[in-house]
């Protein structure tokens, strides 16, 4: 066993926020990635819905999100 071989594995950032609430620029960026024409989840709401959103949507979503942590 060669113990230096472990410096040869790439070393990734530790995510040290999760559980933290997205931030809105997280929120933008996930639902840019959404594929269109594609089945709405539990709310019901359609990915073209999602994706016509401006800055103030997001921030209604993380809004929402938050309080729904809250409970």
């Amino acid at each position: 066993y060669d113990p230096t071989i472990l410096e040869l594995i790439p070393q990734i950032i530790t995510n040290n926020n999760l559980g933290e609430l997205p931030t809105t620029k997280e929120i933008r960026k996930a639902i840019q990635k959404m594929q269109y024409k594609k089945s709405p989840g539990p709310n019901g709401i359609l990915t073209e819905a999602f994706k016509s959103l401006n800055g103030d949507g997001y921030k209604n979503i993380r809004l929402d999100y938050s309080q729904k942590l809250e409970r």
